[in-house]
């Protein structure tokens, strides 16, 4: 065979279809590890779930109901022992201490409540990983939004 390029008589075999010589010289490259680390890292991370089952969520998921019907009855509770009552300042700014860490447990609970019914959909509907990645990110806690110019006062004065 001749080299077109080169005019030069090549001492190949017409009849080879190898890929002999196809990363040397210029046309070598460097493998980037970093792939195989970052496959290796993601395989680790996904071996290491827990994996529950769909037992175990609705387990979790009565837990944690149990938990937000005691904390809304705990925030009843105090809004109805300080009806029609005028408490003097630090007595109400005890009050709302103690409503705002209650209502703070009841908003984890409920967070939680949302991710617990994203895996069990995900089992039931058997999710890919990329789609309970995405929908666990979308059932993430959402700042609230007024609904009347009471928040806003609130919000004013709270600064």
């Amino acid at each position: 065979m001749v080299d077109k390029d080169t005019g030069n008589r090549e001492e190949t075999n017409v009849n080879y279809h190898g890929n002999g010589g196809v990363y040397c010289e210029e046309k070598d490259i460097e493998f980037d590890y970093s792939v195989i680390e970052n496959i290796k890292s993601e395989v680790t991370n996904i071996i290491g779930l827990a994996a529950w089952d769909i037992n175990q969520l609705k387990s979790f998921n009565s837990v944690l109901s149990s938990g937000l019907s005691y904390y809304d009855s705990a925030i009843s509770d105090i809004r109805h022992a300080r009806l029609d009552k005028r408490p003097p300042a630090h007595i109400r700014t005890k009050i709302d201490g103690i409503l705002n860490d209650l209502e703070e447990k009841r908003r984890d609970i409920k967070q939680t409540m949302n991710y617990v019914d994203v895996l069990m959909r995900a089992i039931t509907q058997q999710w890919t990983i990329g789609k309970i990645k995405a929908e666990l990110s979308a059932a993430k806690y959402v700042p609230y939004k007024g609904r009347t110019k009471y928040y806003d006062l609130v919000v004013e004065l709270l600064g």
